[in-house]
């Protein structure tokens, strides 16, 4: 199927379960390398074409102020001798720009997106993870520091713990820890770092979003949570005290065969006015938190990269009221292409540049 997409508001109408969702999918892994819900990579694939060995791609004309880029995304299969099984199989993700294949790490940011969809709540209510994996793809996607500190961090922390296992079982000591110690120091205060430095950029821009949208004057604030201490601390002292604390906590980590400290541990938390925004609020004023965070995400992306992203909203209208809405449609007039699913038949807005229904995955004017 090809799609050309107008500049401007296009909006997809359609009834439940007939693919819409599943258009902005396809644009999100295109932008960041991963699908925004948290399904596994075959659970995007149609089974019939799968099961007749057929080629499934993702592929994208992109126009920017600064460049003209094809990109595309190849979802292949590990062997086509072995009979590819749904319930247990794998694929792999082929990505390339202009023709030319390049790793995940090199093909982030060859374009950019923000997706809003009712998910977002976790932003606000949901568990930690939720927020991280939010922290996570949003600095990988404008710092490739950021991303090759995660990948170090990530796999030296999974070595740590193996260790810690076998410390606690009488199989190694304590001193083989002091490399990996290190390593973990080194990658995690990167991290640390770069994110208190986004986290609080985007603190800045949430609470103005937030007003606007909820027509009031609450503060409403996020924070980084972490038990590494970073204010007062420069690059090289923060591996320091990472690294110190890590020695003093070992004999809890040993205990408990894991290590209970760092990024991989924290939390970015929201507060209204003074408060946890969690516990503390309505889901309205979650839902427009929520909103306000991923339009100070579009505008960090923004900032940085000097790319306008392409929004992509999925059903996000159907919990707003009128004045919400109007308000969030005002914000994103700044970009060039916003993307908005429906289940209403009727425009929920004036501004659109093209109207399509989707319907059993296929998609015509309305």
């Amino acid at each position: 199927m090809t799609l050309e997409l107008n500049t401007g508001l296009s909006i997809f109408t359609g009834d439940n379960g007939q693919g819409k969702t599943n258009l902005l999918e396809a644009i999100h892994l295109l932008a960041t390398t991963r699908t925004k819900r948290t399904i596994q990579d075959k659970d995007l694939i149609n089974w019939n074409a799968f099961a007749e060995n057929l080629p499934a791609q993702i592929q994208a004309s992109v126009s920017t102020d600064q460049e003209f880029k094809s990109v595309a995304v190849d979802l292949i299969q590990p062997t086509l001798k072995t009979p590819f099984s749904q319930a247990s199989g794998r694929i792999q993700k082929r990505f390339s720009v202009h023709g030319i294949s390049k790793p995940a790490s090199k093909y982030l940011g060859s374009m950019y997106v923000v997706m809003f969809d009712a998910n977002d709540l976790s932003l606000i209510s949901g568990a930690p993870a939720s927020r991280r994996h939010f922290l996570d793809l949003l600095i990988c996607q404008i710092n490739p520091e950021y991303l090759k500190a995660l990948s170090i961090y990530t796999k030296v922390l999974l070595q740590r713990n193996q260790l810690l296992k076998r410390i606690g079982q009488g199989t190694a000591k304590p001193k083989e820890l002091l490399f990996w110690d290190q390593q973990l120091a080194t990658a995690g205060s990167i991290i640390l770092r770069l994110r208190a430095k986004n986290i609080s950029t985007l603190s800045e821009s949430i609470e103005t979003f937030y007003q606007s949208l909820a027509s009031d004057d609450s503060k409403v604030e996020v924070r980084y949570s972490t038990k590494v201490p970073i204010a007062n601390n420069s690059k090289d002292t923060l591996v320091d005290t990472f690294r110190e604390l890590l020695s003093t906590e070992l004999p809890r980590q040993i205990a408990l065969g894991t290590t209970h400290i760092g990024p991989h541990r924290d939390d970015l938390l929201v507060y209204h006015q003074g408060q946890p925004m969690g516990p503390h609020s309505s889901r309205g004023e979650q839902r427009t938190a929520a909103i306000a965070i991923r339009l100070s995400e579009a505008r960090l992306i923004e900032a940085t990269t000097l790319n306008r992203p392409i929004i992509l909203l999925d059903d996000v209208f159907s919990e707003l009221d009128r004045h919400r809405r109007t308000s969030l449609m005002q914000e994103l007039t700044h970009y060039d292409q916003v993307l908005l699913t429906t289940n209403e038949h009727n425009p929920v807005t004036n501004h659109a540049t093209s109207i399509l229904e989707i319907r059993a995955g296929e998609i015509a004017p309305l």
